[in-house]
């Protein structure tokens, strides 16, 4: 059975906020009618993460699910040379945020990079999307070797903003069906 979000998200904050940088973040609340909103009032009372939380009541048509909360979110991010994505039911190592953040620096050409994620398989429907993302993962790796387009998996990604700003932020895309979105803004790059 599938995992509502607030199954996942104190295990998500908890991980952003034990990182080895600070971070802040903007959460995006697609009209959650779980506990989500109730766990992000009582994540940005306690303060161990500085939270601001933007809630869609409804997805415009022209953005459905994850991308409506990904165009609400761009008006928010604060103008960094590069900012963090994660989806809601991630969790992250310590050194996450500091580790993309550093494949992008040391190589200017990069407009993002993604961090590998396999999810845990407790189930045989989790274990399906296991192989697939191990798949994804693999075709990302040889896609030079076989002159196919390099993507990043957006779950875990550090974004250059020029290089966002330069394909017309996300606005700009074209609608696509995904998950819960989570934008997390570094705050102190160079």
């Amino acid at each position: 059975m599938y995992k509502r979000q607030e199954a996942f998200l104190p295990g998500a904050l908890a991980s952003l906020a034990a990182q080895a940088v600070p971070l802040s973040c903007i959460i995006i609340d697609d009209a959650s009618t779980d506990a989500t909103p109730d766990l992000l009032a009582q994540a940005a009372r306690e303060g161990k993460l500085p939270i601001r939380i933007l809630t869609l009541r409804q997805s415009p048509r022209s953005h459905p699910a994850k991308l409506g909360a990904l165009a609400a979110a761009e008006k928010a991010i604060p103008p960094t040379p590069a900012f963090l994505t994660a989806d809601a039911d991630m969790r992250f190592p310590p050194t996450w945020a500091a580790a993309l953040y550093a494949v992008l620096s040391a190589n200017s050409s990069l407009g993002a990079v993604s961090g590998p994620s396999l999810p845990k398989a407790t189930s045989l429907w989790e274990g399906f999307q296991r192989i697939e993302t191990a798949s994804t993962l693999y075709l990302v790796a040889v896609s030079d070797r076989l002159q196919m387009p390099v993507t990043a998996i957006g779950n875990s990604m550090a974004v250059r903003r020029s290089a966002w700003e330069s394909v017309g932020r996300w606005h700009s895309l074209p609608p696509t069906l995904v998950e819960d979105y989570v934008s997390v803004s570094y705050t102190h790059l160079t």
